[in-house]
């Protein structure tokens, strides 16, 4: 009956926000910026989040919650190969729409400058020590499920399929130390 049919999520993000803090005390100084989604959802497709999805692969251990006679609360209804006759378990339904809404610790960086007494006699201007680090980590509701908040359905795989959804690259958790010298 399509007169029952109701929106069960959206893919847009809505309540976008960032914020950067930053404090400077006797010479140290950190930058911290983070950025996140208060909402959004993803239906996701593929052997990522859906068990069985596609036969000829193994199963992911968060997709192994199914039930059984001890396991009475189960996520999952019972293992089995995605097909055909079998297909209508993953219909789109709210059972298993993922809630994508992140924080993530987009940068940080924290520093150390050299006091001027010890620079003067040195013939340098400033000079500053510094460690850096991008993509640190963040917080999600996706439970254990491995894949990146910020992806898409376009952008959603290695491959231009919907059973690989989820196998994305994620972002590049980088640290970085240097030196900033002026003279």
């Amino acid at each position: 009956d399509p007169g029952d049919r109701t929106v069960i999520g959206n893919t847009t993000p809505r309540y976008q926000y960032g914020f950067r803090l930053g404090a400077e005390w006797k010479g140290i100084d950190i930058d911290v910026f983070f950025q996140g989604v208060g909402k959004r959802h993803i239906w996701a497709t593929g052997n990522m989040v859906l068990p069985g999805y596609y036969g000829a692969e193994a199963n992911y251990a968060h997709t192994l919650d199914y039930w059984t006679p001890e396991n009475t609360n189960a996520f999952y209804p019972r293992p089995m190969e995605y097909s055909q006759t079998t297909k209508w378990n993953y219909v789109p339904n709210d059972r298993y729409l993922l809630n994508a809404a992140y924080l993530r610790l987009k940068s940080l960086n924290i520093g150390y400058s050299l006091p001027q007494n010890i620079l003067q006699k040195l013939l340098i201007q400033k000079a500053r020590i510094y460690l850096n680090g991008e993509n640190l980590f963040e917080f999600d509701k996706l439970g254990g499920v491995a894949i990146d908040p910020e992806i898409d359905w376009v952008k959603g795989s290695t491959a231009n399929d919907s059973r690989s959804f989820g196998r994305s690259y994620p972002y590049r958790r980088t640290v970085s130390f240097g030196m900033q010298v002026e003279f």
